[in-house]
């Protein structure tokens, strides 16, 4: 059906109703100026349609149809928005698609690549529970309302740097084959990627969300998760219960807000150093089975640490709260070397594996080791304590241990339920 290069209108303004119809072949719309509503709803279209070029002044109606072949709108103009909630299509190309309403493309169904790339939508736009067997390009895409990808899933890369959305940005249960690019990207609203599955990198280098912030509680990223240079605003960050198994990066963050990772399980390098941290920083119960850092970073509330599971840390940090270390295992070095914490300390029950060091920092206010257990001994050279610290009920090395002590440099700590043997 060819009707390209043509002016579309009919005189009752009633729309062109092409629904439940069949067209074997193509549609081409291409440079078309329609004027009237387009219905093709449960339409069947065994070849392509295509658009490119074309302005529609009204809405757009695809919800259902089949395209056999691939949607071609590049450069289209939808004055009404388009609704094509459920359609089920091959490729499609939308570069530069304008739209002055919604784009709603929910539980649609595409078998090859979909390029949405430097869209401009005075709306929302909407993919959620949509499924895409190829890559998605969503690079450069403007939204004035939200932009939703939530229940969708991407067997493909996700491509979606210098998005600008005016809304929420929704990635709940996401799920993503390859990775998962957002870097430099400017959201007005939150973030949210509750229980998201990715199964390469999650990666949000420079994302901009100075009035929201950032919740993934619940996800699972099986390669790196980058934060770097993110702005959050008094909503803060909140990736809580989650499993995160390649390098973490909030390295250079500013959060206005709390930022909560309690419960999360973390494998690879954790950077959370030289970040800002508005509020509260929250690691209660966090096991962080690598190294982790957070020297050279500023707290302006809080650090609650309570229960956490640390390998090689690093602190160095400046806390202008309180900071609880209670009950947390640190099986190997944890360096405290320079701190400044200027509300009380609490590392209670803590059990210290490798050499803790406490070296040229400052505590401006109380510190307790009560039933802390020192495996190797404490170094606190330079370090200045407004209140002295009572050891009465801290466990230190035995004398009758000196031979196991010879060795604390390389000391290995298996706690019971780590044990196996076998023989």
């Amino acid at each position: 059906m060819d009707l390209s290069d043509r002016t579309l209108s009919r005189a009752d303004d009633a729309p062109i109703d092409l629904r439940g119809a069949t067209i074997t072949g193509d549609l081409d719309l291409t440079n078309a100026d329609v004027e009237v509503p387009l219905l093709l709803g449960n339409a069947a279209i065994t070849g392509s349609i295509n658009a490119n070029g074309a302005r529609f002044h009204e809405p757009v109606e695809l919800t259902g149809a089949a395209v056999g072949s691939s949607l071609r709108l590049p450069d289209v103009t939808f004055d009404g928005g388009l609704e094509a909630t459920g359609l089920e299509a091959g490729f499609m190309d939308a570069r530069g698609l304008t739209a002055s309403g919604p784009v709603v493309f929910d539980a649609a169904e595409f078998s090859v690549n979909v390029y949405l790339a430097r869209a401009a939508i005075d709306g929302a736009l909407s993919l959620e529970r949509a499924t895409f067997s190829g890559a998605l390009d969503l690079t450069a895409v403007e939204t004035a309302a939200v932009l939703s990808l939530a229940e969708a899933t991407v067997r493909g890369e996700l491509t979606a740097n210098a998005v600008s959305v005016n809304g929420d940005l929704q990635l709940d249960e996401l799920a993503v084959t390859d990775e998962a690019v957002f870097h430099h990207s400017v959201v007005s609203g939150t973030v949210s990627g509750r229980n998201a599955q990715f199964d390469g990198s999650l990666q949000f280098a420079d994302l901009h969300c100075a009035a929201g912030g950032v919740e993934f509680d619940g996800c699972t990223v099986d390669g790196r998760t980058d934060f770097l240079f993110l702005e959050a605003g008094a909503e803060g960050v909140s990736m809580t219960d989650a499993t995160l198994d390649g390098e973490v990066w909030f390295t250079y963050a500013d959060i206005v807000g709390d930022t909560t990772l309690a419960g999360t399980r973390t494998t690879g390098h954790t950077h959370l150093r030289d970040a800002t941290f508005g509020g509260d920083l929250i690691l209660r119960d966090v096991e962080f089975e690598s190294q982790s850092y957070l020297h050279g970073s500023t707290i302006e509330g809080n650090v609650d640490a309570t229960g956490a599971h640390f390998e090689h840390f690093q602190f160095s940090a400046t806390v202008n709260g309180e900071v609880s270390f209670a009950d947390a295992l640190f099986d190997a070095r944890a360096h405290f070397t320079n701190s400044e914490i200027t509300g009380d300390a609490t590392f209670e029950r803590a059990s210290f594996a490798g050499t803790p060091d406490f070296s040229d920092s400052r505590f401006k206010s109380g510190i307790s080791f009560d039933e802390t257990e020192f495996l190797v001994e404490p170094v606190f050279d330079g370090t200045r304590f407004a209140v002295s610290p009572d050891f009465e009920s801290a466990t230190f090395p035995l004398e009758s241990s000196t031979g196991v002590l010879d060795q604390r440099e390389t000391l290995i700590v298996a706690r019971p339920d780590e044990l196996s043997h076998r023989g």
